[in-house]
């Protein structure tokens, strides 16, 4: 028998259902971004905000619905994203910008940003202020995109891409921690390098190579 939390039932599908459902069989859409519940135990569930879900019994971070706020940040960004990118990669008229992005690996899974302007998934990072050092960009920019502290780098990489504008691209490899939090460009997803050399931007797939040294060498003992 299904069993569902009082919320989950006034909501009429948009919490997926406790009915014991292996978690890769669950998956359910949120914000662009599909998320899976594991089972629930035997016990009854009260209410949504004490459901208790995994073997373990412990209680499960439930994420709250959109807002319509978010949307809107959500819908902005699709349009300024897209419209900075073809004016200035039909008229560059600073020449050549400057970039910083970062790879972060964990436990197989390397973190990406799910990017909120439909165009697949990035890295971490971004464009560099006028006189701003790569390394201070990439800290602020994976603290705005991720909420994540960085607390080490090393340069890996560099190259020069035009695939959207002409841009300096500087590749570093990173250790950093906190709690994930999204931003107005996307969603950071601990993602597996075969999903994500599908997803992931034209511009920046020089970095699928670093990616893959990577993790050759965590799975070499």
């Amino acid at each position: 028998m299904v069993r569902r939390c009082g919320r989950c039932v006034r909501n009429s599908g948009r919490f997926p259902r406790h009915d014991g459902a292996s978690e890769s069989s669950r998956p359910f859409l949120f914000g662009g971004e599909s998320r899976v519940f594991r089972n629930p135990t035997k016990s009854k569930v009260p209410n949504h905000g004490e459901c208790r879900l995994g073997t373990g019994g412990k209680r499960a971070r439930l994420l709250p619905l959109p807002t319509p706020l978010d949307h809107l940040k959500q819908r902005a960004f699709w349009i300024v994203a897209r419209s900075c990118l073809k004016l200035y990669g039909a008229l560059p008229l600073f020449g050549p910008l400057r970039a910083a992005l970062g790879v972060i690996h964990r436990e197989g899974k390397f973190l990406v940003i799910q990017r909120n302007d439909g165009r697949g998934v990035s890295l971490p990072g971004g464009l560099c202020n006028w006189r701003e050092a790569e390394e201070e960009t990439l800290e602020r920019e994976v603290r705005e995109e991720t909420g994540m502290t960085v607390s080490g780098k090393k340069l890996v990489l560099r190259f020069y891409d035009e695939v959207d504008i002409p841009c300096n691209i500087a590749l570093f490899e990173l250790q950093a921690s906190g709690e994930l939090k999204g931003s107005w460009e996307g969603t950071p997803r601990w993602m597996k390098l075969e999903q994500i050399e599908g997803q992931m931007l034209k511009s920046q797939r020089p970095a699928l190579e670093v990616f893959r040294r990577i993790a050759g060498q965590k799975q070499t003992p």
